[in-house]
């Protein structure tokens, strides 16, 4: 690896950037497209800088491997280790864009478990809350457009505003090889689910 601890080289700069960046992906790509979706890695744009891993949306909480080939050496990698994001579609009847923020952060507050492994090497929420990588406030409302065929809840197609919370690095580009990040997480209470909500994402990454 370029960097022994990558998680502190990461372009915190940029953080609040990407992230609503890879919000707006997450929200506007069709479910059957989107990374959030990907049983195996190829529904993931490696051309990108940096290249957007992306959270487990099939709400299953079972292990994922996702297989990322040929990322130049020159790209830095986002990670989102715990990411909340909610749009106008997720609220209860009676509220408003107002309410976002509130229900993004109760959602990212009942994390039990956030945990984030590059190549062995383990990062987890203490180590994350203490490198201060969750955005502070919950970002937005920022405008996305809902697609056809949208992720579970997001129905109908159209225009929404949207907010995201989270636990988030981008590390700096890795050593050509292979590598593998491991993103899990739990939330007690995530909005509008009756169960806990898990995931557990590993990637294999061939870096170039």
């Amino acid at each position: 690896m370029k960097d022994e601890n990558p998680l502190e080289s990461s372009y915190t700069e940029h953080l609040e950037e990407y992230v609503q960046k890879y919000w707006t992906k997450i929200f506007e790509t069709p479910k059957n497209e989107n990374p959030a979706t990907d049983p195996d890695g190829s529904r993931h744009d490696v051309n990108t800088n940096p290249v957007c891993l992306a959270c487990d949306m099939t709400g299953k909480g079972k292990p994922v491997i996702r297989t990322l080939a040929n990322i130049s050496a020159d790209k830095s990698i986002f990670i989102p280790v715990n990411d909340v994001g909610v749009s106008e579609r997720e609220l209860d009847p009676g509220e408003n864009v107002n309410h976002l923020k509130g229900h993004a952060k109760k959602d990212e507050d009942s994390a039990t478990h956030v945990k984030l492994t590059i190549d062995g090497k383990v990062y987890d929420l203490k180590d994350l809350k203490d490198k201060q990588y969750r955005i502070g406030n919950p970002i937005g409302p920022f405008e996305v457009v809902i697609p056809d065929n949208p992720l579970d809840g997001l129905e109908p197609p159209g225009k929404a505003m949207a907010v995201a919370d989270g636990y988030y690095v981008i590390i700096k580009p890795l050593a050509p090889g292979q590598h593998t990040i491991k993103i899990e997480a739990g939330v007690s209470k995530p909005h509008r689910e009756k169960e806990p909500w898990a995931q557990d994402v590993t990637y294999i990454i061939n870096v170039t």
